[in-house]
């Protein structure tokens, strides 16, 4: 086997191990951005959100193939098998042909989900202080962790029940939560409000938090690993079938 074959083997090697922790990025990206949708389904129970799931399901059981694979092109590469080398590079063009889909559904749906979300945080911000602690809990907890205030911004809670009957927005809007923090706000200045309370919206932020940003990032970053080890695969599974016929 010549000094071209070895180096291609090494280098074959080297990309099965970026494979692992491709896995691991895939498996983690997935993680985070499904586990994100739990934090505010208190606040968007009114709308099916199970179907923009899908997403980073799929990515976590890709990255679990990808160990699968990431041992099959080990194993291929050592018993200088054309057969496996083969397998290995149709199993990653199959991968790489639903990462480029999952990229590609997460980024035209990117904007339905938006408003999906958008329409369940408006039908919550209408209950909060309507018998209904869990939207409260959900809305107080999301405003002080992601230091934001109402939807859009914090002109959202003006109509809501519980300003019309409170005259302030919620303690938790506030950056230093104390008594009397929030009041009058509505009848400042901008400049004045944004020292005592938050001003930015918590749509784009929990959207941040959600990180569908990870699906298409982590997508991206694997399918151009496969890419390389695709060609590889092929290049070396061809040098083992012409070291077959030669000997």
């Amino acid at each position: 086997m010549g000094c071209g074959t070895s180096m291609v083997k090494y280098i074959l090697f080297f990309f099965n191990f970026l494979f692992v922790i491709a896995g691991i990025l895939l498996i983690t990206a997935g993680a985070l951005s499904f586990a994100g949708y739990d934090k505010y389904l208190d606040l968007a129970k009114e709308v099916e959100l199970d179907a923009y799931k899908a997403p980073p399901i799929l990515m976590m059981i890709i990255g679990s193939i990808v160990f699968l694979i990431a041992f099959l092109g080990c194993c291929g590469t050592m018993q200088e098998s054309n057969c496996m080398m083969m397998t290995y590079a149709f199993v990653l063009s199959l991968l790489l042909i639903a990462e480029v889909g999952i990229v590609i559904v997460a980024l035209v749906y990117s904007d339905d989900f938006e408003k999906v979300l958008h329409e369940g945080f408006g039908k919550s911000i209408k209950k909060y202080g309507i018998n209904d602690d869990p939207v409260m809990e959900s809305w107080n907890s999301m405003q002080q962790n992601l230091k934001c205030c109402g939807i859009d911004d914090y002109k959202d809670w003006e109509q809501t029940s519980w300003t019309v009957k409170e005259k302030l927005v919620p303690i938790s809007c506030c950056i230093k939560a104390e008594d009397g923090c929030s009041d009058n706000v509505f009848d400042q200045s901008p400049e004045f409000v944004g020292q005592t309370i938050y001003t930015e919206g918590c749509l784009k932020k929990a959207l941040n938090d959600i990180g569908t940003q990870y699906i298409t990032i982590g997508a991206g970053v694997v399918a151009a690993i496969e890419l390389v080890g695709i060609i590889f695969a092929c290049c070396l599974a061809g040098r083992f079938r012409r070291k077959q016929y030669a000997v």
